[in-house]
């Protein structure tokens, strides 16, 4: 038997909890399975699967291969590991939450855009404002009005519309940023409100937030987010 690449992400998330957290509630089922098979075999599972301290040979993964199986078979007999599909209103109604979430993350974007180009227009205006001397004596005067350079102009209202746009983004950042700290402190669970906050409110990677929290797994974080963002009343 082999597990699927679903089973085996379930499989793999209790592991990590279990890493992090050796009180965690499969913690028991899972030390007693490690206690009842070969004393090298549980070494190797430790050392390779559990702690990722060194790569296996393929006749480990083989062995490996097998306790992942039967590991899995014991944590689902047990009610640890469940297939659940998502109902799709309950999908849909989280996919809102998480994008009322990243309103911040996205307004934050765009301003940092809007002052790229702003740097960007004003040094095309810089440039354009270095005259160059020429020999009018050579210049052939036409009436075509196509021949006026409103370059210099045209930047200088891209300018002014661009930090216009700046102004009101700001505003709107800050109505935001309020609204995701009145979010944020209601979480009670201090792990989970500071998982949230260093992801939303201080726009930090998920490998990064991880650490900050204290938790080993990157995956294992996303998990408890998750897990908690079904019951966030947004």
């Amino acid at each position: 038997m082999q597990l699927s690449r679903e089973e085996l992400s379930k499989l793999d998330l209790i592991i990590e909890r279990y890493v992090d957290d050796t009180t965690s509630k499969e913690a028991v089922a899972i030390e007693t399975y490690l206690n009842k098979i070969d004393s090298l075999e549980r070494e190797l599972l430790i050392a390779v699967y559990f702690n990722f301290s060194r790569k296996a040979t393929d006749e480990e993964n083989k062995i490996i291969n097998e306790h992942k199986v039967k590991l899995f078979s014991l944590l689902s007999d047990k009610g640890y590991i469940k297939v659940k599909t998502q109902p799709r209103v309950e999908q849909r109604l989280n996919n809102d939450k998480k994008q009322k979430l990243n309103r911040y993350r996205a307004l934050t974007e765009q301003l940092y855009r809007l002052y790229d180009l702003v740097e960007e227009l004003q040094e095309k205006q810089h440039s354009k404002s270095h005259v160059q001397t020429m020999d009018y004596t050579k210049v052939k005067i036409t009436c075509s009005r196509t021949n006026y350079d409103f370059t210099g102009t045209n930047l200088l209202a891209k300018i002014q519309d661009t930090e216009n746009k700046i102004s009101k983004l700001k505003i709107a950042i800050e109505k935001e940023r309020e609204y995701l700290s009145s979010v944020i402190d209601q979480i009670e669970d201090i792990r989970i409100r500071y998982i949230f906050w260093w992801r939303y409110y201080m726009l930090e990677e998920w490998q990064k937030v991880a650490r900050l929290v204290g938790l080993k797994s990157e995956r294992y974080c996303m998990k408890l987010h998750n897990e908690y963002l079904e019951k966030l009343d947004i």
